[in-house]
């Protein structure tokens, strides 16, 4: 018995496995989850303020930065998503 299968002979005297279904089942479920398209990630380089800008104005550049691009990738993730399940 390897790997969760029962090993059986069939009428032929050939083996027969069974899986095991709590496996296949969290199997399937993973591989369904990991199915599942996600916003990209933020940036991932670090970045200062340029020239003659304070941090308090970077910082609200920043987030309407974020802001817009959550804001035009978000449709593409939930057509995304409802395509892998409707």
């Amino acid at each position: 018995m390897a790997g969760g299968a029962a090993e059986i002979r069939d009428k032929r005297g050939d083996f027969v496995k069974f899986i095991n279904a709590k496996r296949a089942g969290s199997a399937a479920i993973a591989l369904t989850l990991a199915a599942c398209a996600a916003p990209p990630p933020g940036p991932t380089i670090p970045v200062a303020p340029g020239p003659g800008k304070s941090f308090d104005q970077f910082a609200a550049e920043q987030a309407a930065c974020e802001q817009y691009a959550s804001a035009r990738t978000a449709p593409g993730v939930a057509a995304a998503n409802n395509q892998g399940f409707g």
